[in-house]
């Protein structure tokens, strides 16, 4: 009997096409079970299919979503892990597999993910704040500061990095840092009442007075130095009781600005109060021919 391969051929490509149609392969039968809550038989069907195609996006999918239905977090986080290998730019892995290991207490893992996430996503301050209070709560002051100051040194004008440092520095009292950090932002805004304040008053803590001096005396010199800049240094000087200062100060202020109302009215109770009396009475003189309604300095 002559066999005729062609029809025989055909036949068996018939056979197979219809075996392929009817009768679904691992994926196919996994998904389908997934779908009917069989879990162990979907996991058991999908993790065959993934033998002959581990890169499958699809299946490596579906078994992710089903360890999270069962709540087996390991066997979920390692076909994460899996993903982010295949497809290292798709963030909401990244951001899922942060959030599992935040929310289940691993918050170390977390870091790694979060600080990806913080170079590569578009809302950066949510990260950061992210990696703040991550590293907060875990007291890890060190590498919080690490990630500021390397952000610091990317954009030395980051103002909002800046003041985190600012507010770390003085909650772990790191006063050297705080000062170059204070130091530096002197630098970009020479004429800021608020950090030279500040400065001023990290050298009252440890106790240089003498670099307090220099501070404001550079101050007075480097700018083009006005009335509220030369009071707010008498300010200083007479909250902190450095009375020598402030009386040099008050001298200035009437060398420079002698029309000021109240200005020889100070200078008089401060030599009055060194025991200078006909200085005193001097400056008092002088306040009443500036404010001869005023009868304090009669009065002194």
């Amino acid at each position: 009997m002559k066999v005729n391969y062609v029809y025989l051929t055909m036949f068996i490509l018939i056979i197979l096409l219809t075996a392929f149609f009817i009768f679904p392969d691992s994926k196919q039968i996994g998904v389908m079970q997934k779908k009917s809550f069989q879990y162990d038989e979907a996991i058991a069907n999908l993790e065959h299919a993934l033998k002959y195609n581990p890169k499958s996006r699809k299946i490596l999918m579906n078994l992710e979503e089903l360890y999270s239905t069962m709540g087996d977090v390991e066997n979920q986080l390692d076909i994460l892990h899996r993903l982010i290998d295949l497809y290292p730019n798709n963030l909401d892995l990244v951001k899922k597999t942060a959030a599992i290991y935040e929310y289940n207490g691993n918050h170390k893992k977390s870091i790694k993910y979060y600080q990806y996430l913080y170079l590569h996503d578009s809302n950066k301050e949510y990260y950061l704040n992210k990696l703040e209070s991550i590293f907060t709560y875990l007291k890890d002051f060190n590498s919080l500061v690490s990630l500021y100051e390397s952000e610091l040194n990317k954009n030395p004008s980051d103002t909002n990095v800046i003041n985190r440092l600012i507010t770390l520095y003085s909650f772990i009292n790191d006063l050297p840092k705080l000062k170059r950090i204070y130091l530096k932002q002197m630098e970009m805004y020479p004429r800021d009442h608020n950090i030279i304040w500040k400065l001023g008053e990290l050298y009252m803590i440890t106790n240089e007075i003498t670099k307090i001096k220099n501070l404001f005396d550079l101050f007075i010199r480097s700018t083009e130095t006005t009335l509220d800049d030369y009071l707010l240094i008498k300010k200083f000087y007479m909250w902190n009781r450095l009375f020598d200062f402030e009386l040099e100060i008050i001298e200035k202020i009437a060398t420079t600005f002698p029309t000021h109302k109240n200005i020889y009215l100070d200078l008089g109770r401060r030599y009055s109060g060194e025991g200078d009396i006909f200085k005193a009475i001097e400056a008092y003189k002088k306040h009443l021919a500036i404010n001869p309604a005023d009868t304090a300095s009669r009065i002194n």
